[in-house]
């Protein structure tokens, strides 16, 4: 895929002032396809140039959770997993797996039926502990984002 318009537009931008710098990084199917910094981190008191690295880390202090969303044969997106950021190593940022979906079968219709179960334990466990605010454990997320209803309560997708 040309990415050529995507660095064209980020390059325009920073020039015309509509933000200072910009990290893009674009994923498909787990494998990274582009990734690009452009511009700049601060402007004052003087010109900073942004990288991945510092951007990474910008993210992994900003950003805790991530919820991944996957559009499924069926057509329909679900919530395909749900992980904690646990810092940054090189311009990459590591996460945690939480929960993940389960498939647990194909309907007559061709949708897709599922749960979403806990794979680990979560890694904020001891930040809610040392905050005084005890979360209970759960095995199963209930709906998978997407479903309300009798199907949000009983735990299944699809």
């Amino acid at each position: 895929m040309d990415f050529a318009s995507v660095d064209h537009a980020l390059h325009t931008a920073v020039e015309q002032g509509v933000f200072p710098g910009a990290v893009v990084l674009v994923k498909h199917a787990g494998t990274v396809c582009y990734r690009k910094a452009v511009g700049y981190r601060s402007i004052e008191p003087e010109r900073t140039p942004l990288s991945e690295e510092t951007m990474a880390s910008m993210i992994a202090r900003a950003v805790h959770v991530v919820v991944q969303v996957a559009r499924m044969a069926d057509g329909r997106r679900r919530i395909t997993a749900i992980g904690e950021v646990i810092g940054h190593r090189c311009g990459e940022i590591p996460i945690h797996p939480v929960f993940e979906l389960e498939r647990t079968g194909t309907g007559p219709d061709g949708a897709i039926h599922g749960r979403h179960l806990q794979v680990a334990s979560s890694m904020m466990t001891d930040r809610f502990r040392a905050a005084g605010v005890l979360p209970s454990p759960r095995r199963s997320v209930a709906g998978g984002g997407v479903e309300s209803g009798a199907a949000a309560a009983s735990g299944e997708i699809g």
